[in-house]
């Protein structure tokens, strides 16, 4: 009797694991399986795309917020699209954040010293080594 218990316990904790699978398995014989992949990359990509619009928009808030000689976007290029995802990608969104409103707030930035004497604009922020110095608060 224990012998069969055991078991039985063996066999329940195997199927229990709370190890992660490596993958998923997909039992439906589905013909949408393709249309529902090719759904969810458009709904991720309207949501990359919502976050560039968020970025533009507190980007836009903060020149004027903060009463920042640096200019609005007006306009998202392809090139600009591309460095918003780079920055996305390597920093969080809080210290994103942080490093745009650094940058607002900066003299040298908003072009009010003698090293520089006219603002700085969006694409020369958005280089990483630039971004960086800014998160930091050393511009």
């Amino acid at each position: 009797m224990r012998r069969k218990r055991k078991e039985q316990q063996s066999v329940k904790n195997d199927s229990q694991s709370d190890e992660p699978r490596a993958y998923a398995i997909n039992d439906n014989d589905n013909d949408n399986d393709n249309e529902n992949d090719i759904i969810k990359k458009e709904e991720k990509k309207e949501s990359k795309e919502e976050k560039i619009q968020n970025f533009v928009k507190y980007w836009n808030s903060c020149i004027d917020s903060t009463g920042s000689r640096m200019k609005k976007i007006k306009a998202i290029t392809p090139e600009r699209k591309a460095k918003i995802e780079i920055i996305m990608k390597t920093f969080p969104a809080e210290s994103a954040a942080q490093a745009i409103a650094n940058a607002m707030r900066s003299p040298y930035c908003n072009g009010e010293t003698q090293r520089r004497l006219k603002p700085v604009d969006f694409d020369w922020l958005m280089r990483l080594d630039n971004f960086t110095k800014a998160l930091e608060g050393a511009l």
